[in-house]
């Protein structure tokens, strides 16, 4: 997207809207990620959503929750990108759009506690055990790679990764079950 985008919209408390917008940008992303999957469109309106939410900040009413406001800019931003976008046979009718948008934010504090209790059980893993997820999830890097750099047969390194997700699923719900996502 090539629009300008002036630095200060008018009459904007860029503090507060960054603020708001830190906290909600991974339900949004997320929720738009639900239903446009290819990762370059759905960053594309994201980044939409951003700006809309920006330059109608001076609109929003503060008692209501920011999330619902700017899930309901992401929902319709989702609508335009999937209306010009119709021949993709991946589409959602509205109803659906609707239902997705209301689970993000009903799922927002569920998702923070799980991914406090993440953080916390990522902590407590043995380096080369972190070295190894952060290899396959954080770069991203595949697993024949892995295989050959760890010295490792594929399906050991398939192996070693499903143990780890099913080590942390059971820490992530352990804690939560304790009420102890936090420490």
């Amino acid at each position: 997207m090539n629009r300008e985008h002036p630095q200060n919209p008018p009459g904007v408390d860029i503090g507060l809207f960054s603020q708001a917008w830190t906290q909600s940008h991974d339900r949004v992303r997320l929720y738009v990620e639900s239903v446009i999957w290819n990762r370059t469109d759905a960053e594309d309106v994201v980044q939409e959503v951003a700006y809309k939410a920006g330059r109608g900040f001076h609109t929003y009413d503060p008692s209501r929750p920011f999330l619902a406001w700017v899930m309901a800019i992401a929902r319709n931003e989702v609508k335009m990108h999937l209306r010009t976008h119709a021949r993709d046979r991946h589409t959602f009718d509205d109803d659906l759009l609707g239902l997705l948008a209301d689970a993000a934010i009903a799922s927002h504090d569920d998702l923070n506690d799980r991914a406090s209790a993440l953080r916390e059980c990522m902590r407590k893993l043995p380096e080369p055990a972190k070295a190894m997820l952060r290899m396959r999830y954080v770069d991203e890097t595949k697993a024949p790679t892995m295989a050959d750099r760890l010295g490792l047969s594929i399906n050991a390194v398939h192996q070693r990764l499903k143990r780890l997700r099913t080590a942390l699923g059971n820490c992530i719900t352990q804690r939560l079950a304790k009420g102890d996502a936090h420490g």
